[in-house]
């Protein structure tokens, strides 16, 4: 397994690779990672890390987002592993593509991540 250490040196040297290359298309500029175990104290030691942050949510996702200049560190979290998901109520769907059927409409608690250390004296 890689180490902190080894990945942040070979980031510097794709960084002066880029530079040394600068006719070359550029990568992705928004790096990503799963974080196991997806907890909500682990979203929170993320969030202590990059000391302020954005937090966006997708249907099924929790991602926490900070960006270094042009380019963006975000972690991915299940949403259920950080957030309390609620069904409230149903919905009728006709058949289309797919049979007829009722599908829950959800609504998702996501307390701040840090509440409980916030509150903790």
């Amino acid at each position: 397994m890689t180490t902190a250490v080894e990945y942040a040196a070979g980031l510097r040297a794709v960084a002066d690779w880029i530079e040394a290359n600068p006719e070359q298309s550029l990568p992705e500029t928004t790096l990503s990672s799963w974080t196991p175990p997806e907890t909500k104290e682990a979203a929170a030691a993320v969030m202590r890390a990059f000391g302020s942050c954005e937090k966006e949510y997708g249907d099924s996702c929790f991602y926490l987002k900070k960006a270094f200049g042009p380019i963006t560190l975000r972690f991915v979290f299940l949403r259920a592993a950080v957030c309390t998901r609620r069904v409230v109520g149903t919905k009728h769907v006709p058949a289309q593509f797919y049979p007829e059927r009722e599908e829950e409409i959800v609504k998702w608690d996501c307390h701040p991540i840090l509440a409980s250390e916030e509150t903790s004296p």
